[in-house]
């Protein structure tokens, strides 16, 4: 991310349970 980019830490929280769920179901679905 760029240094002038801030992200609130609530709203980064909620992408990374985004990116766990399909990052899983990905798993799920192709291994």
């Amino acid at each position: 991310l760029p240094s002038g980019l801030h992200i609130p830490q609530q709203q980064l929280d909620t992408i990374l349970e985004w990116g766990r769920f399909l990052i899983s179901n990905i798993h799920f679905y192709y291994f």
